[in-house]
């Protein structure tokens, strides 16, 4: 018996001007009446989205959106045709194309559906001549955007008349549609409703934009960051395993309170996404635009199901003219879900007009800078990209700069589910366009990164060339030079030096750059030689640093000074308050490790003896050389690692 043969799901959303006939068109196509709520039939207007469906006759379920028609309810329709495959634009022969039909079709056309198909409606009501001119008007309408060259159907919802044509067109046209693919993000689906169900509980209703769920996968509903599980599925009406893209769904939901749920919140796969506080956008002013977009202007914002006033902040300052593209920082009031990619419509701040739209490309966590040559030209570059996981990974990690991201990071600012970062960032890595931090959970862009490590050599040559007697630099001094870097970004730059042969490490882990000389300067020579002899003849019992001054004639400034030159030698060595010299501390060295090696260790008093020393020194001395690692304590002895 063959394999049941996969389901291939489909959206059809409707637009148009209110009272052209959408809902009554939906009726015949479908036998289903998409107006749902009591208040939806009495005004004889669609409010919400209305769902219904028919199939293909190879099987493909088509389901319809009944999108609002009425201009104050547009924000609706963004929700609904942000998942259309094919949009159906309804238009009345009596009246031609009107004021909202404009702004529908404007709006689909920034939202980037290019498949459209026009019915044109009650013919029933006027003679040819008058539908021919509706036909004329609406085709030259629709030839001005993205949808040009559209089928137009004459049709008449009371009549019957072109109905079946009408389904012929459609049948001919979705076919075409290209077979959804899984996109690798993670699960995202605006609400739409949101009710309880006896038995059941929670259901939130609406169409995924992104991703997969299945039964028993914790969701987060954002912005409020709710979390719970989901104890069923249907789909089309019917029950279901999973959801995805482009499904009519609906998800039982426990330990939500869905008194609480409204338009604009989005069910999300728990854990991964962030709502922002700032979008990157490619914005595209309609032709038609009373005004420019100028910078500071507040718009509203439509992206998914949010509806919210955003502040407007343009990087080059220059308003965008109608009919022009630019780039866009939007930083809305409160946050919304959105990722790059997502279509976006932005309204004047009273609602009474459409201003244009366009495409999130970016979710950065602070302003763009303002001066910076080429920084527009690039991100408008990422907008072709961003379909393509491996390129969206690597402009990301691009945009975030010399910091980078961690894996947790890059799942919030790409939308990509966690799981299917590893081999994405390994192939970066093999082609040498990104490189691994630390253990691999932190990113950097290639170019980002070796400008990191231009920039920490220049800071370590800079060190040498404002005192050249100092031949290592301790790593907290290299680290205060870089406090607004990463720690595990300096560490793996410093690393990465040293591999290099630009940076050395010092056995006490300062840091020297491989070009600088070893010789001390000749104005501290022979102060560094003075303190040295005296140390030497100190040996056991060497003098303190108030000691060495009187005994070279220097101050005590110019003593401690000479001590660190010395010191990033390894030409003396301290313990706490003392300092003994560099050769005699290797002899001691070994003179404690044969002990140790006959006698199963030392105890401070073994040393005391060996080292011709007294407490005073020899207790400083023992925790110093345990601090190097040299020895460590086992009960009353000291133990010397690896003998």
């Amino acid at each position: 018996m063959p394999a049941a043969r996969e389901v291939r799901h489909v959206i059809l959303g409707t637009a148009g001007h209110i009272d052209h006939g959408k809902t009554t068109l939906v009726e015949r196509l479908t036998g289903t009446w998409a107006d749902r709520l009591p208040e939806e039939q009495a005004r004889g207007m669609t409010i919400d989205l209305g769902y219904a469906a028919f199939p293909l006759a190879d099987g493909t379920e088509v389901g319809l959106l009944d999108v609002p028609g009425h201009e104050s309810f547009v924000h609706t329709m963004v929700a609904g045709a942000s998942v259309m495959d094919l949009a159906l634009l309804v238009v009345a022969a009596d009246d031609g194309p009107m004021l909202q039909t404009h702004e529908h079709v404007q709006i689909l056309d920034v939202l980037g559906v290019t498949r459209l198909v026009v019915a044109l409606t009650k013919i029933d009501l006027v003679d040819s001549d008058t539908a021919d001119l509706a036909e004329a008007e609406v085709r030259e309408l629709v030839d001005s955007t993205g949808m040009s060259g559209a089928p137009v159907v004459r049709v008449s919802s009371a009549t019957g008349e072109g109905i079946d044509e009408l389904k012929r067109v459609l049948l001919e046209t979705l076919p075409r549609v290209a077979e959804r693919k899984d996109d690798g993000r993670v699960f995202r689906m605006p609400v739409l409703r949101g009710f309880l169900v006896p038995g059941r509980g929670a259901v939130v209703t609406g169409v995924p934009i992104s991703g997969r769920v299945v039964e028993g996968d914790r969701v987060e509903i954002l912005p409020p960051h709710w979390t719970g599980r989901v104890r069923g599925i249907q789909v089309h009406g019917s029950d279901a395993k999973e959801a995805t893209v482009g499904h009519r769904a609906a998800l039982a939901l426990s330990d939500i309170d869905v008194v609480e749920l409204k338009r604009g919140m989005v069910v999300v796969g728990a854990g991964v996404l962030e709502p922002a506080r700032r979008l990157v956008v490619e914005a595209r002013v309609l032709p038609d635009a009373k005004n420019p977009l100028e910078h500071g202007h507040r718009v509203r914002l439509h992206v998914g199901a949010s509806r919210v006033i955003a502040q407007v902040h343009l990087p080059a300052r220059k308003p965008i003219a109608p009919g022009a593209t630019g780039l866009v920082e939007l930083v809305p009031m409160t946050p919304v879900v959105a990722l790059p990619g997502d279509r976006f419509v932005l309204r004047t701040e009273n609602a009474s007009s459409t201003v244009g739209g366009g495409v999130v490309i970016d979710l950065p966590d602070r302003p763009l800078p303002k001066r910076r040559e080429g920084l527009i030209e690039r991100i408008a570059a990422r907008v072709p990209r961003l379909g393509r996981p491996e390129s969206l990974v690597h402009d990301v990690l691009a945009a975030a700069g010399e910091g980078g991201l961690d894996v947790a990071g890059i799942a919030a600012r790409t939308g990509l589910r966690p799981a299917s970062l590893p081999g994405l960032l390994a192939s970066l890595g093999a082609k040498g366009k990104a490189f691994s931090i630390g253990r691999g959970d932190r990113w950097c862009e290639t170019e980002a990164f070796e400008r990191v490590l231009a920039r920490v050599e220049e800071s370590v040559k800079k060190l040498h060339e404002k005192d050249p007697g100092v031949a290592a630099w301790p790593l907290a001094t290299v680290r205060a030079a870089h406090a607004r870097l990463e720690p595990a970004v300096l560490e793996a730059a410093l690393g990465a030096l040293v591999e290099r042969d630009r940076l050395d490490r010092t056995a006490d882990g300062g840091i020297r750059h491989a070009e600088h000389s070893d010789e001390l300067p000749a104005r501290d020579r022979v102060l560094c030689e003075g303190i040295q002899a005296l140390l030497a003849r100190g040996a056991g019992q060497p003098p303190d640093e108030d000691e060495l001054s009187a005994g070279t004639g220097a101050s005590l400034p110019d003593v401690k000074r000479a001590l660190r030159l010395l010191a990033s030698r390894g030409r003396v060595f301290r313990s706490a308050e003392h300092w003994f010299d560099g050769p005699w501390v290797e002899d001691a060295k070994r003179r404690l490790a044969e002990f140790a090696a006959q006698h199963g260790g030392f105890t401070p008093s073994d040393a005391r003896s060996l080292l011709d020393t007294t407490r005073k020194w020899i207790i400083p001395f023992l925790e110093a050389l345990d601090k190097s690692g040299f020895s460590r304590r086992q009960g009353e002895k000291r133990i010397v690692k690896g003998a």
